[in-house]
């Protein structure tokens, strides 16, 4: 997680190096180094791409279910609390 923390031309939207397609495949392939010393051998850019992806899905959803109790005027103690990492 800190790898791409630390890699914000991933994520980050705002940063000027997002739009740089050599230098997002350069971190890719750091995330695929890391992932090959951990003894996934057949990773490939395309599954980091989709594991990035279903992480931001699940955080978006486990979001929308807070904000969705939040609006619906239950009280304070039916406010859904994530269980999620």
């Amino acid at each position: 997680m800190e790898l791409y923390r630390e890699r914000p031309c991933l994520w980050k939207i705002k940063d000027p190096d997002y739009i740089n397609k050599n230098l997002k495949r350069e971190a890719y392939g750091d995330l695929i180094k890391f992932l090959k010393s951990k003894n996934y051998n057949d990773v490939t850019i395309k599954d980091v791409k989709t594991k990035i992806q279903n992480m931001r899905n699940a955080f978006r959803r486990e979001c929308k279910k807070i904000e969705n109790s939040n609006r619906s005027g239950s009280g304070t103690a039916d406010i859904y609390v994530p269980t999620l990492w």
